[in-house]
């Protein structure tokens, strides 16, 4: 008997489970936030034949720019850095390759909660001379509340439908055979 028993649960490992007696449901929910903070790229990029006095070129720029933001009140951990070195090339036909120096390469991410501050933050760049600015985004800081908030609805729209729908065939609901997300 416990070889039949064995024998019939390995007959239903690693199969899914079949649908019969199911019913899908789609739940919706939706919540709207604002933007709450700006996120922009500043930096500089400079090259020379001493890779030494490139960094230290560099630096003095970039050093400039970190004061002036943390004077604006933005927080160490609302800025994360970016710093390359690598050998700068000028191709000729003539020539080939020839190393023209090293290209010191560093930037700020930075993330402004101050919305007020943006152009000032922005302006630190023409300020400083820094070479790169990257694109202005603006977002929301913390968008997995939103998140939560949305498929809580979404949940409640899912199980009001399920009820409805029950009630109407004359049927009582079980427990959950699948569950999916989708966010848009």
């Amino acid at each position: 008997t416990l070889i039949r028993k064995n024998m019939k649960e390995y007959d239903f490992v690693g199969r899914a489970d079949r649908m019969e007696r199911t019913v899908a449901i789609n739940g919706f929910g939706k919540v709207s936030g604002k933007n709450d903070i700006a996120v922009t790229t500043m930096g500089f990029s400079n090259t020379d034949k001493d890779v030494a006095k490139a960094q230290v070129d560099n630096k003095k720029v970039m050093d400039q720019i970190y004061m002036d933001l943390k004077a604006m009140g933005i927080e160490e951990k609302d800025l994360q850095g970016s710093y390359n070195i690598y050998p700068d090339y000028n191709y000729t036909e003539g020539r080939g390759q020839e190393l023209r120096g090293y290209r010191v390469s560093n930037s700020l991410t930075v993330k402004i909660r101050d919305l007020s501050k943006v152009s000032g933050v922005l302006s630190l760049a023409g300020k400083h001379g820094a070479t790169e600015v990257g694109g202005l985004s603006f977002t929301i800081d913390e968008p997995e509340n939103l998140k939560t908030q949305a498929r809580a609805k979404a949940l409640s729209d899912a199980q009001a439908k399920a009820a409805s729908l029950a009630q109407k065939l004359g049927v009582r609901l079980g427990s959950i055979v699948s569950y999916n997300e989708y966010e848009g």
